[in-house]
């Protein structure tokens, strides 16, 4: 479902995946809603928070991560390679999307580099942690 993200005087849709009632907080700390400017009372104990927060970019990878499109994540990890705070932030992300699906063995195959490989690599480690915590003796 797309709701509508005020950034200034413009509104982007943004497909983060949630539930109808959902509130999005914008870059002014405002929230905008599904049927429009909401008060957080309305929906008491209905919030969902994504772990994108306010990167848009990362929001739209993620996205495209679910269709099993990985061209948004190469993006976004090439543009921040120099911050490594917000890679690391954004591969997690990617990571945990990409986590139940073969989309990181596929784009390695297909286009290996680094963002592929780092993508890789962190779905690996999520995959062994979800086994080790789920009990897998193969962990």
């Amino acid at each position: 479902m797309a709701l509508p993200v005020e950034l200034g005087e413009q509104c982007v849709p943004v497909d983060f995946g949630m539930a109808e009632n959902a509130l999005v907080p914008d870059l002014t700390g405002r929230t905008a809603g599904a049927a429009g400017d909401m008060t957080a009372g309305l929906f008491e104990g209905q919030y969902v928070w994504h772990p994108a927060a306010d990167d848009l970019r990362l929001a739209r990878a993620c996205v495209d991560i679910r269709a099993g499109r990985y061209f948004g994540a190469r993006e976004i990890l090439q543009e921040a390679r120099g911050d490594h705070g917000v890679r690391a932030h954004r591969s997690l992300v990617l990571a945990s999307e990409a986590a139940d699906s073969d989309l990181a063995e596929r784009w390695l195959a297909e286009e290996p580099g680094r963002e592929a490989t780092l993508l890789w690599a962190r779905v690996a480690v999520l995959r062994a942690v979800r086994a080790a915590d789920g009990g897998d003796t193969r962990a």
